[in-house]
């Protein structure tokens, strides 16, 4: 995959944790695929729960191959 079409963005956390998203394309035809991410101030361990919140969301586009942030 190549990383056209993501745009630049400040991520002032070193660390990331990332999740299956909400569903972004219900209907199968678009192939989207999105991911929630929660920065962390340390690294995540596992056991321990998911944020509550989310602070980005990657979505990528399985037919063109690219990601986009918001």
């Amino acid at each position: 995959m190549n990383s056209v079409g993501v745009e630049r963005r400040p991520f002032p956390a070193p660390h990331w944790i990332g999740a299956p998203g909400g569903a972004v394309d219900p209907t199968g035809t678009e192939r989207l695929i999105a991911i929630d991410l929660a920065a962390l101030p340390a690294p995540w361990r596992l056991g321990e729960p998911f944020p509550g919140r989310v602070d980005f969301t990657a979505t990528l586009d399985v037919r063109r191959g690219t990601w986009r942030l918001r």
